[in-house]
């Protein structure tokens, strides 16, 4: 057994393609190579050093318990607190495998297998190793998973040093029945309101790959008690589950009826026009009417790379409106209503759209969270889309749209770089009424000897901006330090730098740390971009029991004076409390009216 323990520490080499043609060499964290060696010796197998091609005769499922005895609680209330979970269903685990019982081993399926399983929310930990069977020639294929905690008081939490920004709490069950289905409830709190809802989601319906999903939720105002409006998805289709798919379909919708409002960390934004001298303090908000569908269906071709052609109709009516304003100049109210509030615009069309990708993937650790693999696709990735609009069908305008994307990603040994650009234009004969380009790079170093760089940068600019959409800078995201929507404009430019050290395990418990740099601006056309700066610390805790996603805990400085903001000098700076790393690894993927 020491044999096969050595084997599973070095099967990066052993389960590779020399070629790297699908799988990278793989490395291990402390916490997976601690669950691999338990896992070879209590299934009583060894690593097979060189499985392509092989016969699986059998696939060896390990699923874990939420809570195991190597966890830092005490043993007696392991058994008591997994008794209140129902551990994943086999077949929930065996269906989502592209391999099958006497058919040949192909690393590229197993890869593509492990990184199915990771996007499963109902599991955190995952690996796909390949154990020798008693029949030469053959193979069997372990499956190691674990579960998370599925009754669960989701929570979300915004705080700064001006206080509670967001409150999110969605008690749910993620897993009932073992079966993958999640049912929840939701309350959340922002400076003006509370909302309550509840949701199902279905990932597979029986034995198809049929997904649905219901979000329903409503506003009250937290001041008067009044109902403001509600909001929700619905949604029923089948993705491209894998490379071997060739066909996806889906309808979903989605509504929003609300009081839309801007603030200022938590104090709401007010406006005042340069057209009057007086000062107007307009507050920030405006009724919301927005509804939106779309059906789709798709032909996926090729292995390597894929060309999907997908072909749809969509359709969105938005409609914004301004309470009555007494008192208050009407060239300010009119100043508002152009510099402010987004043009009200509903559009029906049909949709063609082409995507080309690469299915080449790498894993990695400590990139995005702690402790556990991630996936990231490497090569191109792009996409053109193109969607007549007319008023013969019911819309505003008459006008023919199309946008376009792509990205490329190689890797720098354990790191990566990112280059990406996606643009939109929307025009007749006559005017072009909306233009945008965005662009941006990230670089992530190799890990050195205690972490690594990651520098993030992007510029977005809209030229033409007829239906006045305006992008916010500030609080938990891309310039930490400032109050939450501290800057907005029609264009804006960030970069960020951070330094994230290599996962740290307490137990079973991962955390690690983070210094950052931050600086951005938020501008309209004709102005120039008045860029902030800020430095700060943060925290990152991931609970492998609980999600994949990482806690986060950022101080930030800002370095640069704000006074329309009361910010003259760094200290105390802003903290913030959420989940998730503050800058998402960027990507580019064909818009759609229910995004």
């Amino acid at each position: 057994m020491g044999v096969a323990i050595g084997l599973s520490l070095g099967l990066a080499s052993a389960v590779g393609r020399a070629d790297d043609e699908y799988s990278n060499p793989r490395s291990y964290s402390r916490y997976e190579k601690d669950t691999l060696k338990d896992a070879l010796v209590a299934t009583k197998t060894e690593v097979d050093p060189s499985p392509e091609g092989k016969i699986i005769d059998d696939i060896v499922l390990r699923r874990l318990d939420v809570f195991e005895k190597r966890d830092p609680i005490p043993n007696f209330l392991v058994t008591f607190l997994d008794w209140f979970h129902t551990t994943s269903k086999p077949f929930t685990i065996e269906r989502e495998v592209l391999l099958a019982r006497g058919e040949p081993y192909r690393q590229e399926l197993v890869d593509e297998s492990a990184r199915n399983l990771r996007s499963v929310r109902q599991l955190s930990l995952v690996l796909c190793v390949p154990v020798k069977s008693k029949e030469p020639g053959h193979v069997k294929l372990l499956v190691i998973t674990k579960d998370i905690w599925s009754l669960r008081l989701n929570s979300d939490i915004r705080a700064t040093g001006q206080g509670l920004e967001h409150l999110l709490i969605q008690p749910s069950e993620e897993n009932l029945g073992g079966l993958h289905h999640s049912a929840s409830l939701l309350f959340s709190l922002d400076p003006a309101t509370y909302t309550f809802g509840f949701g199902y989601k279905i990932p597979r319906i029986l034995d198809s790959r049929i997904a649905t999903s219901i979000f329903a939720n409503f506003i009250v105002n937290r001041h008067t008690g009044k109902f403001e409006g509600s909001y929700g998805t619905l949604s029923y289709g089948q993705p491209l589950y894998s490379t071997k798919a060739k066909w996806a379909w889906g309808a979903d919708a989605r509504w929003l009826t609300d009081i839309s409002r801007r603030f200022i960390g938590v104090k709401e934004r007010t406006f005042d026009s340069k057209l009057t001298p007086e000062k107007d303090a307009i507050p920030y908000e405006f009724k919301t009417d927005d509804i939106a569908a779309e059906y789709f269906v798709t032909r996926s071709f090729g292995t390597v790379n894929k060309h999907d052609f997908t072909t749809g109709v969509e359709a969105r009516r938005a409609a914004y409106r301004l309470p009555v304003l007494t008192g208050v100049d009407p060239r300010a109210v009119r100043d508002f209503q152009d510099r402010v509030m987004p043009v009200s615009d509903t559009r029906i069309y049909p949709f063609l759209q082409y995507e080309t990708y690469s299915t080449r993937f790498m894993s990695v650790l400590d990139m995005n969270t702690l402790g556990l693999q991630e996936d990231y696709r490497l090569g191109h990735d792009a996409f053109v889309k193109v969607y007549p609009v007319t008023e013969a069908l019911g819309s505003s305008r008459t006008y023919f749209g199309a946008t376009a994307g792509a990205s490329y990603t190689v890797r720098l040994g354990d790191g990566l770089a990112r280059a990406y650009a996606a643009g939109t234009i929307e025009a007749n004969g006559r005017r072009v009424f909306d233009a945008s380009v965005e662009g941006g790079l990230r670089l992530v170093s190799p890990k050195f000897v205690i972490g690594r760089l990651v520098v993030d940068g992007i510029v977005l600019e809209r030229p033409e901006n007829f239906l006045n959409a305006r992008t916010s800078l500030g609080g938990g995201g891309r310039l930490r330090g400032y109050p939450s929507g501290a800057f907005i404009g029609e264009n804006f430019l960030a970069y960020n730098v951070e330094f994230r050290t290599r996962a740290l395990e307490l137990w079973t418990i991962q955390t690690g740390a983070v210094l950052f740099y931050d600086t951005g601006a938020a501008f309209d056309r004709g102005q120039f971009p008045d860029l902030k700066h800020s430095v700060g610390v943060g925290l990152r805790v991931l609970f492998p029991q609980l999600d994949r996603s990482t806690f986060r805990l950022d101080w930030g400085f800002p370095l640069s004076k704000a006074p329309e903001l009361g910010i003259e000098k760094p200290f105390p700076g802003d903290v913030v409390f959420t989940f998730g790393q503050a800058f998402p690894m960027p990507g580019v993927s064909p818009p759609s009216v229910t995004d």
